[in-house]
């Protein structure tokens, strides 16, 4: 009887050490994925920040955008009545000549 208290002891005893073992890489495994977690956070925390800055980046360009625009029709408006001033000159010129020369 005693040696089979002393062999349930020593089963007993062997449990409780893979028990303690299994604990110790469980409280590993929890820590790593603590700190996994926490690097996570980090980088969405930069990750949101950085989306935070390209949208208004974003907005910048779409108004230099929308003024280049605006500044190209400007300019081809302009150029229009320029072509437009120097056509009617062409003309006046030209009628101006035919008269003198009908004289």
């Amino acid at each position: 009887e005693k040696e089979q208290y002393k062999e349930k002891c020593k089963e007993l005893q062997n449990m409780v050490t893979r028990l303690q073992l299994t604990n110790d890489r469980l409280q590993n495994e929890s820590l790593s994925s603590r700190e996994e977690l926490s690097k996570l956070r980090h980088s969405i925390e930069g990750n949101n920040k950085t989306i935070e800055l390209l949208k208004v980046s974003e907005i910048k360009q779409r108004t230099q955008n929308e003024a280049l625009v605006r500044e190209s029709r400007t300019q081809n408006m302009l150029l229009s009545n320029l072509q437009t001033i120097h056509n009617n000159l062409e003309r006046q010129e030209f009628d101006r000549k035919d008269r003198t020369d009908k004289k």
